[in-house]
This record gives C-alpha cells, structure tokens and sequence, in this order.
C-alpha cells in the first residue's frame, strides 16, 4: 500500500463517476454527427482511493481513441463494482473491431512505427501505467456482440479501514 501512495500523491477518496462524467461533458461538444456518447454508470459505485485527476486523463484518452475508431454508431461507458473488491469501467465502440496485432502493439509504443500510430500508443501507454499505479489492470477486447472493441479498466476498491 504505501508504494501505491507514492505513485498516487493527489489521491483521496473519490467516486470514479465523477471523473467519467467530466471527461464525457468535455468530449460531447467535439462527437460527430453521427456518434453517440451513452453512459450507464452504477448509481451505487462506491468511492475509492486514487487520483481522480490522473483517472480522469485515462478516460479522456480512452473515450477519445474509441471515438476515433468509428465513423458512426455509438460509444458506451460504463460502471460496475459487482464484487465489491474492483471497480470495472468498460468503454466500448460499437463498429471497429481491433485485430490481435494492433492489440499488442497500440499500448507498447516500443512495437509501433513513427507517426500517429506511434503517438497513440505512447498515450494509450501512459494510460496503462496510470490504471497499474493504482493497482489496476486495463485490457482491450473485441465485442462480437456488437462488432466492436472495449476497454476494460480495473481499478481496486480501497475503503478507510484498508487505509
């Protein structure tokens, strides 16, 4: 716990919602025509420890990649802490599905060439590094539910007895 706090110097206990929510307000004015934005975030989400400003760049970046991705349908974020030991948000794009190649490389810039392929995996990394500092892991899938691609962020649930 006190490497966590080390990484973590602004955090305090926070609802991740909240940070969703500023970076879904700050994103809608620039979605195109023909993408919509849907949040179904768990009204119940407890408040967890972490840096909500650091959590609130992810979602940014996360948000704006899926938004990228697709010329038209819809991006979808959402809440869950079903367990009570991790707070999961998925954002999901219902159009670009990613092939297993680009999954490797888009969050290791190591494995990308020059350009802007290169400059949003090296963003997508700082991502990764900001989600594993608070303990937490962030994957990305294909949803062949909906022909698209999801990110999946775990973030742990660090109550005050923890502390």
């Amino acid at each position: 716990f006190n490497e966590f706090v080390r990484h973590v110097r602004q955090a305090k206990f926070e609802n991740i919602n909240r940070g969703i929510e500023l970076a879904v307000e700050f994103l809608k004015p620039q979605l195109p025509d023909k993408v919509s934005l849907i949040t179904d975030l768990d009204g119940n989400l407890p408040s967890t420890y972490c840096d909500l400003g650091k959590l609130n760049d992810t979602f940014l970046t996360l948000i704006d990649y899926s938004i990228k991705l697709i010329d038209n349908g819809e991006i979808t974020i959402s809440t869950s802490s079903n367990d009570m030991e991790f707070i999961v948000v998925r954002i999901s794009n219902s159009q670009q599905i990613i092939s297993e190649d680009e999954k490797e490389r888009i969050m290791n810039p190591f494995l990308c060439v020059k350009g802007e392929i290169a400059e949003k995996s090296v963003r997508l990394a700082l991502c990764k590094s900001i989600i594993e500092g608070h303990g937490g892991s962030l994957t990305v899938k294909n949803d062949m539910s909906n022909s698209g691609s999801v990110f999946i962020i775990k973030i742990p649930i660090l109550i005050q007895e923890k502390i």
